[in-house]
């Protein structure tokens, strides 16, 4: 019997693997499932990826090259295969780029932090990096609803969930904002979520009471618990407390958060008055270094109370660095009266001014020799004395002036006939050049555009606000471009009433 004929080119090849198997890479699970075992840290080391050994393996990358005694190429399917990995650094820059880019388009995170959970499911690595953004800084509010839909509890449930299956988790957690309202009631749930984190650095809290079903003073004792349970490293705090029917009633229960209030250092407040006043005066803030009112929420007349409680404000925190009371109008006296207090420490003052007294920043700018940041809207029209009064304020005292804002709520009909500013304002310059980086004036009479010149002198502007009659020169804003780099933007109202011109050279 014949034997069977043996190919040559085959033979000793059919136990011969073709190639290596591929190996199936399993899906990371999402950040919010807590997953089944902790997840790994990313590792920086640099990945090495071996050169090619030949000129034709650079130019043909997997392709091999078949030998003489092999004439026959191996199947491109069964082809082993290099498998290259990117540094761990690229996965840095997208994530980064994601956050960074959100922020600027959605400050409340709901569009980005999607992104970013569908990044988390793609590879372990990339979990491991968002889960440090998405976990920093979690917000359960009613704006958020894009984000975890109206049944808040709910939310928090699964997000203390996720916390416990990976304490991990906790520990990167910084900024944390919740509600208290009928979408978020349950406050035991709450001090639990405030519990977890013990780095928590930033805590915002909405408190609606009329949509609870508790009375108010049992809503301002768990608020108090919630306040008191939170970690000592807490140093920011933002309040916002919508109008109830009986203001005022929360004084006793927020003196058992004492040192919650001791420990902060910047805290900005949407509250009634009475309610503002009942905590103020319950608490000494030492190393408060930041106020800022924003709207207020209170049905009473706030400008009953407003003085009173700046009053007030000045008593509890000595230290205060930045007053931002742009919200509501105060009184001169008053503010004088809180100035007085601050002067040594004060650096930026951001208030309205009720009264028509001619010259209120001459009066005021004695009382704070440190001041970097000045912003002030009044009742009536900037004046040329008011400009002068910067000028000999910035001549006589250890220059540290960098932003300056001027406005006024007259209308500009009603003003007819301003003197022109030109020459006060070149000597404003001359004063504070060296350290100005930001100049915003409203004032209902254009200056020359020789101006721009002498603006140059501020190497360190990139915001300009200042009503420039007519069109600049070219060369005028070439000499801008080049002297001052940082610049953004210059206002030309008489080209564009809707719009400010930016020269192509300043970008």
């Amino acid at each position: 019997m014949p034997k069977p004929e043996v190919n040559p080119g085959r033979q000793g090849q059919e136990n011969v693997p073709h190639g290596p198997k591929r190996q199936v890479s399993q899906m990371a699970s999402p950040p919010w499932d807590p997953g089944t075992s902790p997840p790994r840290s990313p590792k920086r080391s640099r990945t090495m990826i071996h050169p090619p050994e030949s000129a034709i393996d650079s130019i043909q990358g997997e392709q091999s090259v078949p030998s003489q005694d092999d004439p026959v190429s191996p199947d491109p399917a069964h082809r082993p295969k290099q498998q290259v990995t990117l540094h761990s650094d690229i996965y840095l820059t997208i994530v980064d780029h994601v956050v960074k880019y959100g922020k600027q388009r959605d400050g409340s995170q709901s569009v980005w932090n999607k992104t970013l959970l569908s990044l988390a499911c793609t590879s372990q690595l990339l979990q491991d990096i968002v889960e440090k953004h998405i976990y920093r800084h979690p917000c359960f509010c009613r704006w958020n609803e894009s984000m975890y839909g109206r049944n808040l509890d709910q939310a928090v449930n699964v997000f203390l969930f996720a916390l416990s299956a990976r304490p991990s988790r906790a520990d990167v957690v910084r900024n944390l904002g919740l509600t208290y309202s009928g979408y978020c009631s349950n406050i035991e749930q709450l001090i639990q979520t405030v519990q977890a984190c013990p780095n928590l650095s930033h805590l915002s809290l909405e408190w609606s009471p009329k949509t609870l079903p508790k009375g108010l003073e049992e809503q301002a004792r768990g608020v108090a618990r919630l306040l008191g349970s939170c970690s000592n490293k807490v140093r920011h705090f933002t309040f916002v407390k919508y109008d109830d029917e009986k203001p005022g009633q929360v004084e006793e229960a927020s003196r058992s958060c004492s040192e919650f209030y001791e420990g902060l250092t910047s805290f900005t407040a949407a509250a009634p008055a009475s309610d503002l006043m009942a905590t103020l005066s319950s608490h000494y803030l030492p190393d408060l270094k930041y106020f800022r009112l924003e709207q207020c929420l209170d049905r009473q007349p706030y400008r009953r109370h407003s003085d009173r409680l700046l009053l007030e404000v000045s008593k509890t925190c000595p230290s205060l660095r930045t007053l931002d009371w742009g919200v509501t109008l105060l009184d001169l006296p008053s503010l004088q009266e809180a100035c007085k207090v601050w002067g040594p420490t004060l650096r930026s003052l951001r208030v309205r001014i009720n009264d028509t007294i001619p010259n209120p920043i001459s009066q005021l700018l004695p009382l704070l020799p440190h001041l970097e940041e000045l912003s002030i809207r009044t009742e009536r029209q900037i004046t040329r004395s008011d400009i002068e009064a910067i000028a000999h304020y910035a001549r006589s005292t250890p220059l540290r002036l960098r932003n300056i804002s001027l406005e006024s709520r007259t209308h500009p009909m009603l003003t007819p006939g301003l003197p022109p500013i030109g020459d006060a304002l070149v000597k404003l310059i001359d004063a504070v050049h060296p350290t100005l980086e930001s100049l915003h004036l409203e004032y209902d009479c254009p200056v020359d555009p020789k101006f721009l010149k002498h603006l140059a002198k501020a190497k360190k502007l990139h915001h300009f606000y200042v009503e420039i009659k007519g069109r600049a020169k070219e060369e005028d804003l070439d000499l801008l471009s080049r002297e001052c780099p940082r610049l953004k933007q210059i206002y030309f109202r008489s080209v564009s009433s809707a719009r400010s011109f930016v020269p192509a050279p300043l970008y």
